[in-house]
This record gives C-alpha cells, sequence and structure tokens, in this order.
C-alpha cells in the first residue's frame, strides 16, 4: 500500500502554479469560494464573518512572531510553514512508520519503505518507474540521517513526508532535474524549461527562478519551483505587500485584520488561516 506522495512532478506551468503549493490552500470550509484567477470577483468572495475571529488571527500571530517584536516578515512565514510541515508530518508519524515496519523491529530498511510506496508494482521497469524508484532511493539516503542503512521512527518521518526536510526534497530535485536535463550538463535552460511549463510560463516565471541570473535553473532553483517554496515565497510577499500599510516590509495583526477588511484581499490570508484551524486555536 502507497502510504505518501513525493514531490509533485511538473507537467505544466499552470497546473504547477495549484497543486505544487500545498500550504497555500484555503481551508476546507471555504472551498468553492476562491476565484480561480487573481482578479477578485464580488460573487465568489469570501464573507468575513467565514474567516477566523480576531482572537485567533491575534493567537496565531504571536507563534509565528516568535521575536514577540510585534511584527512578522516573509521569512517569520516561511519559517512557521516550515514548522508547521513538521508539525503536520509528526501528526501522522506513528501510524505511518507502523504501516512501513513490516517486520516490526522498530526501523525501516529500504526494501520495506520501497514496498510500502511501491506495493504490488515493484517489478514494473517502466522508464518512470525506474525514475520513481531511483527517487525513492534518493529520498531514503538523505532521511537516513546516521547513515546506518535504516529508518528509525524520527527518519521515517522525512521519509514520507518530504516537504518537512529540505535535505530531501533537495535530493528529490537532484534526481528530477536529471530526468529533464536533456543535455546532461547538470542544469535546465529556458528551452528545456519550456517543456516544462510552456512559453508563458517562461515569461512569467523563469526570471525569478533563476536566482543567479546565469541563464540555467540549477538542483537548487529547480528545487523552488518543484517544492512549490517558489509559490510559497510569492504568496506571503503578496500578503504583505497588501497589509503593509506603513510599508516598512513587516506587518502587524492591525494591519493583517485591516487588510482582511477589503474583500478583495482575503484571498491573500488563506494559509494563515488554514494554519488556525490545523492547531485548532
Amino acid at each position: 500500500m502507497q502510504i505518501f506522495r513525493p514531490v509533485v512532478i511538473l507537467a505544466g506551468f499552470a497546473v504547477a502554479a495549484i497543486s505544487a503549493q500545498d500550504d497555500m490552500d484555503p481551508p476546507p470550509e471555504m472551498e468553492g469560494e476562491m476565484d480561480e484567477t487573481d482578479n477578485y470577483n464580488p460573487e465568489s468572495a469570501i464573507r468575513l464573518e467565514d474567516m477566523i475571529s480576531e482572537d485567533q488571527l491575534k493567537q496565531l500571530f504571536a507563534k509565528i512572531d516568535t521575536k514577540g517584536a510585534g511584527k512578522i516578515s516573509v521569512k517569520d512565514f516561511l519559517d512557521f510553514g516550515q514548522g508547521m510541515r513538521r508539525h503536520r508530518a509528526n501528526h501522522y508519524a506513528d501510524e505511518s512508520f507502523g504501516e512501513m515496519d513490516g517486520d516490526g523491529d522498530g526501523k525501516v530498511t529500504f526494501d520495506e519503505a520501497s514496498n510500502s510506496h511501491f506495493g504490488s508494482h515493484g517489478d514494473d521497469t517502466s522508464p518512470d518507474h525506474e525514475h520513481d524508484k531511483a527517487r525513492v532511493r534518493a529520498m531514503f539516503d538523505a532521511a537516513d540521517k546516521n547513515g546506518d542503512g535504516s529508518l528509525d521512527p524520527t527518519e521515517a518521518v522525512f521519509f514520507i513526508h518530504s516537504d518537512a526536510d529540505p535535505e530531501v526534497e533537495e535530493a528529490v530535485a537532484r534526481v528530477d532535474l536529471r530526468q529533464k536535463d536533456k543535455n546532461g550538463d547538470g542544469k535546465i535552460d529556458k528551452t528545456e524549461v519550456a517543456e516544462l511549463l510552456g512559453e508563458a510560463g517562461v515569461d512569467m516565471y523563469y526570471g525569478q527562478l533563476d536566482v543567479n541570473k546565469d541563464g540555467f535553473l540549477d538542483h537548487k532553483e529547480f528545487m523552488a519551483w518543484e517544492s512549490g517554496r517558489f509559490f510559497e515565497h510569492d504568496g506571503w510577499t503578496q500578503l504583505i505587500e497588501h497589509a503593509d500599510a506603513n510599508k516598512d516590509g513587516f506587518v502587524t495583526v492591525d494591519e493583517l485584520l485591516k487588510s482582511r477588511e477589503q474583500e478583495a484581499q482575503r484571498e491573500h490570508h488563506f494559509t494563515y488561516e488554514h494554519w488556525a484551524h490545523e492547531l485548532e486555536l
């Protein structure tokens, strides 16, 4: 039985822009009310009374504001997001580990991890399956922090939930980049990226993804796209740009409260709303 889903493999920029950013989805009770475009649509507006309360928002803000500065930045949101991914992974750790540890000896071998992932499809020899096996191997090795060839319960969390550990995400990105790197130079150029994103996607995202401006995407730049971190960063940047009334690069709880009073800006608040529900604030 397959018990986890690794990082999304990109098929096109429009699909990736939505599916790669798991942490940018609205809470369940808001699904169906979200406009499919970035433009405000009064008919799909989210009602303020359906959002978390002012008290819930203040409780969440205090958790994100670990320095107690009374204001939070894009980095604060990103750091808290990483913590939430680990929180989510740890929540299911015992159940998931029990399913993987076939012989019940308290550790998971590569064969056990592979069997839990592939199930009855383990003998498939198709190119896609061979690539998937390489991904699983990379995830296992990156999650095996002490290098003993097996995963203890803590390490297994990172294998099952690759988004909870940057090293596992990076290992997967290296494998996926090799598959997409048609000329074998260890990076992908605009032509290769266009096959993934389309010309419109290249025009929209390539300049931002190519952080060092060398005209290529290396595995770390590619990882930002594939893991969804690029969209996560962009989402928090937009939130702060809309809510930051005094333009100091931070947001206060009062600025967040005032921002969400404007219907057209409520879409930028989805993520932390979801966190509040997860944390049962």
